[in-house]
């Protein structure tokens, strides 16, 4: 091989092996979708509860009333989702709460088998907004078992990887209602 052809070859090795890093594969990304939105819990001390009825008063950019009577509207069957009447239309569910405990199924398998606890529930909302300030008032037969104002704290989230897409901003908000 002569002199000046090792040379170029040497050369065009070496713009390969840069274009090779420069051009990698691209990631590999599934249509994995995300919505921006605030999760919202609310419980009581320990789960149950107390008959009776309730309103909840959720303030966003629209106002939003809800109210339920517990037991009366509580479903027979603990898979179907209470829902709570709101003005205007709000997801929301009064939910069982579960307990969950690993079950093995294996070798080195084990999954998590959970079931509801008979009389236990949370009240959840998904609210497709990210609001700077959400109120929220709550009472039991008139009487008032939470008022709130809060700012929630809110995280980006990319279910398929940031380089992905898309890219979400979600919060999340656990309040506790008094007895």
């Amino acid at each position: 091989m002569q002199r000046g052809a090792w040379f170029l070859c040497l050369i065009a090795s070496s713009c390969t092996d840069v274009a090779r890093t420069e051009h990698s594969e691209p990631p590999l990304c599934h249509a994995v979708g995300c919505d921006d939105g605030l999760a919202l819990a609310l419980h009581t001390p320990n789960d149950t509860w107390i008959a009776g009825s309730y309103r909840f008063d959720l303030g966003l950019t629209a106002n939003h009333a809800c109210s339920m009577d517990l037991p009366a509207d509580l479903p027979s069957d603990p898979s179907v989702l209470a829902k709570p009447r709101c003005e205007p239309e709000l997801t929301a569910g009064l939910m069982p709460e579960p307990r969950c405990q690993a079950e093995s199924l294996g070798a080195a398998a084990a999954d998590a088998l959970c079931r509801p606890i008979a009389g236990h529930f949370v009240l959840r909302a998904f609210l497709l907004e990210t609001p700077e300030l959400v109120t929220v008032h709550a009472e039991r037969d008139g009487r008032v078992i939470l008022d709130r104002t809060i700012a929630p704290n809110y995280d980006e989230v990319a279910p398929d990887g940031p380089e992905c897409g898309p890219i979400c901003t979600r919060g999340e908000l656990n309040l506790a209602l008094k007895e």
